[in-house]
């Protein structure tokens, strides 16, 4: 069973970092793209509910 919690971020907080190794040479702005493709974006208030 998940546990969620709210939790307050302050603008400039790293919310997470990704670690990436290259396998061939070039830009990694060209290689990786983050989006909401495949993963809707969510944001959800102190009380937990979604917006």
């Amino acid at each position: 069973m998940h546990q969620m919690k709210g939790t307050s971020i302050n603008a400039g907080e790293v919310l997470f970092t990704l670690i990436v190794k290259a396998d061939k040479a070039g830009n990694v702005s060209e290689m990786i793209t983050l989006n909401s493709g495949v993963t809707a974006a969510e944001l959800y208030s102190s009380d937990l509910t979604g917006r």
